[in-house]
C-alpha cells in the first residue's frame, strides 16, 4: 500500500545532509535532496538553547544540491538541521547534524 501525499516522510525529501568544519572553523551544511516535489524554501537551523533559530532562507530551485555556511561565535558543540517547507507550508525537518567548534584561545 502507498503512502500519500500527507504521509511522505523525511526520507522522501532528504537524500543526504550533511555538515563538517573547515579549518576557519566555520560550519559547511550540505544538503543533496532526493525529490523537489511541492517544495518551496528552504531554511539553515541552529540550535540556540532548547529552540531551533533561522540562519538563513532561500527558494527552492530546480537543483537537488544545496549548501549554507555558517560561522558560529564560540567553541561548543553545535546542532544543526534543515526545515524544508512545502507549498501548502507545512515543515520537513532533516536529521540533526552535530559539529563539534574548537577556536584557539589567544
Amino acid at each position: 500500500m502507498g503512502r500519500t501525499e500527507k504521509e511522505q516522510g523525511v526520507g522522501c525529501y532528504f537524500r543526504q545532509v550533511l555538515a563538517d568544519v573547515d579549518a576557519e572553523n566555520q560550519v559547511n551544511i550540505f544538503a543533496v535532496l532526493s525529490s523537489l516535489h511541492l517544495l518551496k524554501t528552504i531554511v539553515w537551523e541552529r540550535r540556540d538553547g532548547n529552540i531551533y533559530v533561522g540562519l538563513d532562507s532561500m527558494n527552492i530551485s530546480s537543483s537537488l544540491n544545496y549548501q549554507y555556511t555558517d560561522t558560529p561565535p564560540a567553541s561548543v558543540l553545535y546542532f544543526y538541521r534543515i526545515k524544508l517547507v512545502l507549498t501548502d507550508v507545512r515543515p520537513v525537518d532533516s536529521d540533526v547534524q552535530q559539529i563539534q567548534v574548537l577556536r584557539n584561545q589567544d
